[in-house]
Order: C-alpha cells, then structure tokens, then sequence
C-alpha cells in the first residue's frame, strides 16, 4: 500500500515537470516518442509472458489449414 500512495502522491508532480523540461529542451514531438520503448517492450514481454488456450490454437491451425485450401 505505501508503494502504491508514494506513486500516486509523487506523478502528479514528476509527470508534468518532466513533461516541462523536455518539451523545453527538445520538443513537443519528443513526448510521443518516449512512448515508443515502451510500447515495443511490452509488446513483447506480452508475447512471451501470455500463453493462448490450447482449444484457441487449435482452432486457429485448422481455420489456416482450411485457408490454405
């Protein structure tokens, strides 16, 4: 829980003077781009972290073998 109200107690406050600074130095394009990193990571720790059901997976080879055909 202290976790938790020290992240909710402290964005508030980091988020929009990080926001500031960057937007000052570089430009207000560098914000959207930050997001980026983040996006292709997560991307990817989705796909080695979350398994489909077995019952999806087969549906979904004998859906591509039917295409195939």
């Amino acid at each position: 829980m202290a976790l938790f109200g020290i992240a909710i107690m402290a964005a508030p406050i980091i988020g929009p003077t990080l926001g500031g600074w960057i937007t000052d130095n570089y430009s207000w394009s560098w914000i959207f781009y930050m997001n980026v990193p983040v996006g292709i990571i997560s991307t990817g720790l989705s796909y080695l972290f979350i398994e489909e059901p077995a019952v999806k997976a087969d549906n979904k080879i004998k859906k591509l073998i039917i295409l195939a055909f």
